[in-house]
């Protein structure tokens, strides 16, 4: 995929604006993870009222995440592991955080194999291996 970084975050924004197109949204955040063969996304957005509303992630937004996964990975750092996404609709702006290091908090914790996937698909240095990653016991 030839599309730059910045294309494929506007693709993403969107995708998730268009969830929402029927809210009057003033925020929206978004929290993916992704290790190995699991993901967890969640999405919601603020309304004047305070209350917040929640809306499945379209497949198109999860498609092109993928893809930016790819686009932001190398083989100094790896890939990320999870993001967040704020959009501002007064603002008119977007901020992605990208998370390579920390331990994602997951409502369910992915099985170690998953990990493993992770630097199966995006090899990193082992100094870039955090503390906390799992260790391979065949290792």
């Amino acid at each position: 995929m030839s599309e730059s970084v910045t294309d494929l975050e506007q693709t993403i924004c969107r995708s998730i604006i268009s969830a929402y197109s029927d809210t009057g949204w003033e925020t929206i955040t978004v929290s993916y993870i992704e290790v190995g063969n699991v993901s967890e996304a969640v999405s919601e957005c603020t309304v004047g009222t305070g209350t917040p509303q929640y809306r499945p992630i379209p497949s198109e937004a999860l498609e092109v995440l993928l893809a930016l996964k790819k686009a932001l990975a190398t083989e100094a750092h790896g890939a990320w592991l999870s993001l967040k996404l704020k959009i501002d609709r007064q603002q008119g702006d977007y901020k992605f955080s990208y998370n390579y290091d920390e331990k994602p908090k997951w409502d369910l914790e992915p099985m170690p194999e998953n990990y493993w996937l992770e630097l199966q698909e995006y090899p990193r240095p082992a100094s870039e291996i955090p503390p906390w990653f799992p260790k391979r016991v065949d290792q």
